[in-house]
């Protein structure tokens, strides 16, 4: 049964979560305060050095209180297409919603997809300021191949796999030419972050 467990810490006790040698933790916060919101997926090692390191959604995302990253680190991730207001394309996102805010990565901009481990597992690093939300998501076998499943379906009809006039005429994507997407305050949206991996 998909399951999750979270702790909340600041980031100056961060280092026993963050200690794989793939994890440039400082050029990753500092770039999020250059770039705004980022996400990465890593191997990270949670919450002792004697953990196995498990495929871990990294996100910087400055101006949200404790409480509500602990919310947001304890959702159970969603799965879904968002389709431009131009019909030009669609992004598919991973997404984790609390009831007062979303957070939501573009699965097509991480460097890594986010997978759960031979165990099911996956971890959700959230870090704003000097607090450190962590959820540590379980699921069962079948649950872990569901969720595969989904990011595979919904990656076959999004980002470049997405072909607009499969599904829409010529006159409906004339006519959506000048629609754009209305900022929502209550979603943060992050752009894929491509600095991991480099030792």
């Amino acid at each position: 049964m998909y399951s999750v467990e979270t702790d909340v810490a600041p980031l100056s006790s961060a280092a026993l979560c963050l200690t794989s040698s793939n994890v440039p933790v400082a050029e990753g916060i500092s770039k999020a305060q250059r770039d705004g919101p980022l996400a990465a997926v890593w191997p990270v090692s949670w919450p002792d050095v004697s953990s196995p390191e498990r495929p871990t959604l990294v996100v910087w995302a400055e101006g949200i209180d404790e409480n509500s990253l602990r919310e947001l680190a304890g959702c159970e991730i969603d799965v879904y297409n968002s389709q431009a207001p131009n019909l030009l394309s669609v992004r598919l996102y991973i997404s984790l919603r609390s009831s007062t805010l979303e957070i939501r990565v573009d699965e097509w901009e991480l460097a890594t997809p986010l997978c759960p481990d031979s165990d099911g597992v996956f971890r959700v690093i959230l870090i704003s300021g000097e607090i450190v939300a962590a959820g540590t998501h379980s699921m069962d076998e079948a649950e872990a191949v569901d969720f595969v499943s989904v990011l595979q379906a919904h990656g076959i009809s999004s980002g470049a796999n997405y072909r607009p006039f499969r599904s829409h005429t010529q006159s409906e994507i004339d006519a959506a030419a000048d629609k754009v997407d209305e900022p929502d305050a209550r979603v943060i949206t992050c752009c894929g972050a491509r600095i991991h991996a480099e030792t």
